[in-house]
């Protein structure tokens, strides 16, 4: 405990000479010139035809990152600058309303409809977004804190707040649901006790696909972005430049676990991240959700090799905020310019690097976002039925064959 009290005591006094602590950041816009773009003539039934101009709503699960944690703050120490800005938020801000002045996926589907519902909107007291005191956060269900195991409630929240909403139909209006979610889970892998966050890969695993079996059960017309979670030592290694980084309060302090046992620990979040990417990648294959028209979930990996063109004449710092954890403002824009472009990637060709440049990509004909053909389960019912039958009959042939070498004819 004492560790984590002077690791804050010396923040906070080099914060009060290098950080000012009264204006917080204006946010940063991405590079958006796309033409406006009609919605579908009329309304597909199959999410491989979606047009982004044919989605009405929006949702976000996750954690701080994608609660709005500390975005604007530029003093850890400032209390009013301590905030979920959920209005900014990567994956559902809608502030501002224009995603060339707040780089959001909020933002930049509202530029195909105007009508979108769901954005995440202004800020609430830390810790609030997701709950009953931050009303302004739309259909956004991450809270900060948030573990992979906390999904399904996060899941069940959204599901009930699109079903009061008497402007949604949600069986027919097209969704899209941003789910991102691991840090946490990295940064307490030390826990042996479950109830203070360890989390192995499989319960990742297995807390995720009941999340996903949840929203596919009762949202109908859902395109699901799933995340590839980032391995967090990548971050901590290049989280230096500023005094506030190299005091290391994110080693100490919001990532516990980190350098709970030196070196070693860096090396086990390491395996871990790719434990949990690999589970992820087996999630966003299965027939379970690549076996509908109307619901998809697809992996956006732009996290898996994050870092990797990284621009020489930047700082990673100008992209967090004042903890060195949460992203900031450029941060925030960065994640919704990389996720935006990955969604109309081809699968099997999608960028694994942030788009550091902060450039959207424009649609291009047919405008469809990015999918998997589906799988056909009559078919392959048909096909299993097949084989089975083909199994009975060799089978059956074989024990004639059997009997009669066996039997004595003379």
């Amino acid at each position: 405990m004492l560790p984590v009290f002077f690791t804050l005591l010396r923040v906070w006094v080099v914060s009060l000479f290098i950080v000012k602590g009264g204006s917080m950041p204006s946010p940063v816009g991405v590079n958006f010139q796309c033409p406006s773009l009609s919605p579908s003539s009329t309304i597909p039934t199959s999410v491989r035809k979606l047009r982004p101009s044919d989605i009405k709503v929006i949702g976000a699960m996750g954690n701080s990152v994608t609660a709005g944690a500390v975005i604007r703050a530029t003093n850890p120490f400032n209390l009013t600058q301590i905030r979920d800005d959920v209005g900014l938020s990567w994956s559902i801000g809608g502030d501002y309303g224009d995603a060339s002045v707040a780089g959001t996926l909020g933002n930049i589907l509202r530029f195909y409809n105007e009508d979108l519902r769901g954005m995440s909107r202004g800020s609430c007291p830390l810790f609030e977004a997701g709950k009953a005191n931050c009303p302004n956060d739309g259909f956004n269900g991450a809270i900060s804190g948030s573990q992979a195991r906390d999904l399904l409630n996060q899941a069940k929240h959204i599901v009930q707040e699109m079903r009061s909403d008497t402007m949604i139909n949600v069986k027919t209006d097209w969704k899209i649901i941003t789910l991102w979610i691991g840090g946490n889970d990295l940064c307490k892998y030390c826990y042996t006790d479950k109830s203070k966050g360890g989390t192995t890969a499989q319960e990742y695993h297995d807390a995720i696909k009941e999340s996903l079996d949840y929203l596919k059960a009762n949202l109908p017309r859902t395109f699901v972005n799933l995340v590839i979670t980032v391995d967090v030592t990548k971050i901590a290694r290049r989280l230096t430049g500023t005094v506030v980084c190299d005091l290391t309060i994110f080693r100490e302090t919001l990532c516990s676990c980190y350098k709970s046992a030196g070196a070693t620990s860096e090396e086990a979040i390491h395996n871990l991240a790719e434990e949990f990417q690999d589970k992820l990648r087996i999630l966003a294959a299965s027939r379970d959700y690549n076996d509908r028209d109307d619901f998809v979930v697809v992996l956006q990996p732009f996290f898996e090799n994050f870092l990797q063109n990284f621009p020489a004449n930047e700082r990673l710092s100008d992209y967090f905020a004042a903890d060195c954890f949460h992203f900031g403002v450029r941060g925030q824009a960065l994640l919704a310019t990389s996720l935006w472009n990955n969604m109309f990637e081809p699968i099997g060709n999608k960028s694994k690097d942030g788009s550091w440049d902060l450039t959207v990509k424009c649609p291009k004909l047919p405008y469809y976002l990015a999918t998997k053909e589906r799988v056909n389960s009559t078919a392959t019912s048909n096909a299993a039925a097949a084989n089975s039958g083909r199994f009975v009959a060799v089978a059956m042939w074989a024990g004639i064959t059997l009997i009669l070498l066996a039997y004595d004819f003379s």
